[in-house]
């Protein structure tokens, strides 16, 4: 059950406890947090268990006050959710708002449905898994293999059959083989990837060059992963660190022609030239 409340009016009997920075409240017959009923909380048995979560001998809660971004951030909201089959005896709170039970697993409160609280883990760095399913910042990744996945690096997760990019699936990418170039550039024994797209007829010659987004390989030259077309390969060459590029020809803004007149790539290349 959630419970969200906009224009909060405080109780005058609480007022003074707010004041002085105390979010949770009881009275005779209820528990209150930021000047809301808890629905159903008992009050004999509530305990705050860190800043966004409390429990009693019956649940556990999440609770949440903050700036809400439909009023353009100028009001504060505040939401009470108990958690969904929660056991208050064996939940634990991990990392990234992440929380588990005996039941299900949680992220700021949310239920993960499907999830497995008992063989749930944190990875780290947004991760988790459990004996079902891979999760990135609280979303299941689909199709990923809960037993054998793991964090690998850089925004990457893998299992026994596949290679991730956050949620999204590289179907084409073998595991086994994949490794991390630079720059968000990644690769297999068989392709080149910016990211999670797939470089398409890129050779095995493939680099990055330098510290930029730029790479080439015998005859094509990309940006992000992307192929720039009209770009003189002879003569191109990339300002480390930086978007910008030139060939003989045109500067390169982003893996974008701009005139080599254009008056902020002369500013950029001029700041460039002086920090070697």
């Amino acid at each position: 059950m959630e419970k969200v409340v906009f224009n909060i009016g405080i109780k005058p009997v609480f007022l003074l406890l707010l004041l002085f920075g105390l979010s949770h409240a009881k009275d005779d017959s209820n528990v209150m947090y930021e000047g809301v009923v808890i629905p159903s909380s008992d009050k004999d048995s509530f305990v705050k268990l860190d800043d966004s979560y409390a429990k009693d001998k019956n649940s556990v809660y999440y609770l949440e006050n903050s700036l809400n971004g439909v009023f353009y951030y100028t009001k504060r909201t505040t939401t009470i959710r108990t958690l969904e089959k929660a056991d208050p005896e064996n939940f634990t709170i991990l990392k990234d708002g992440y929380t588990k039970s005996s039941v299900y697993a949680y992220h700021y409160g949310r239920t993960l449905k499907n999830s497995d609280g008992k063989s749930f883990e944190y990875l780290g760095h947004g991760y988790a898994h459990d004996v079902h399913n891979g999760y990135h910042n609280g979303r299941i990744i689909y199709d990923s293999d809960g037993l054998s996945f793991k964090y690998f690096k850089d925004g990457y997760s893998v299992d026994k059959n596949r290679v991730y990019f956050e949620t999204i699936n590289l179907y084409d990418a073998n595991p086994k083989s994949f490794r991390l170039l630079s720059n968000g550039y990644v690769r297999d024994n068989d392709n080149f990837y910016y990211e999670y797209r797939k470089i398409k007829d890129a050779d095995s010659s493939f680099k990055v060059l330098q510290t930029s987004r730029y790479a080439k390989d015998r005859s094509r030259i990309y940006f992000q992963g992307k192929e720039i077309v009209g770009v003189d390969y002879k003569t191109f060459k990339v300002y480390s660190r930086s978007y910008y590029a030139r060939d003989k020809s045109w500067a390169y803004k982003n893996g974008r022609q701009i005139s080599l007149s254009n008056e902020t790539y002369q500013e950029s290349v001029k700041y460039l030239r002086s920090q070697r």
